[in-house]
């Protein structure tokens, strides 16, 4: 899914010594859950950086892709926004990852806002607190915090899979 943006967002950011995407998603082609570091997180980055599946090269965060401030950094404002893949009832679905427990919800909120001030649609979020994880195959039960946020509190059972209430986990897989 493509966001439907007021003008085009250039930017010619690079990840540099961020790697938090690394740890908040899951990607399937590596067996990695949600929220557990990447065994092949180093020093340097990415021990495989040359040989990385597709889900991890042709990941690009909010910040990355220039809807933040530079100071939102993932690793510095404590939140790796992914904005595709998900639609739900007609409306874009972005995802926040949370990278530390103390990031609260008004600054999603804030962050959010800067995001939806370049998005020519209406968006909703679906938060997901550092540290939650669930299996590759499921999804995430969340609660709404506010009218257009929800934020994950365990993984759903099947039958509230099954009943649709709620999403496909938020992993990066092509």
């Amino acid at each position: 899914m493509q966001l439907r943006l007021y003008k085009p967002v250039k930017s010619t950011r690079q990840c540099g010594g961020c790697t938090a995407c690394c740890t908040a998603l899951g990607v399937l082609d590596l067996h990695k859950p949600i929220n557990v570091r990447c065994a092949h997180v180093c020093e340097a980055g990415c021990s495989v950086y040359a040989d990385r599946p597709a889900p991890c090269s042709g990941f690009q965060c909010a910040w990355l892709r220039g809807f933040l401030a530079d100071w939102m950094r993932p690793d510095q404002g404590g939140i790796v926004w992914d904005l595709g893949g998900l639609r739900s009832r007609g409306t874009a679905v972005v995802r926040a990852f949370l990278t530390r427990p103390d990031v609260s919800i008004e600054q999603v909120e804030y962050q959010l806002a800067k995001i939806q001030q370049k998005v020519a649609e209406p968006l909703a979020c679906l938060v997901i607190p550092a540290g939650l994880s669930c299996r590759l195959d499921a999804a995430f039960h969340a609660n709404p915090v506010r009218p257009n946020i929800m934020l994950a509190d365990r993984e759903a059972t099947d039958a509230e899979t099954a009943q649709g209430a709620v999403g496909k986990p938020p992993t990066a897989n092509a």
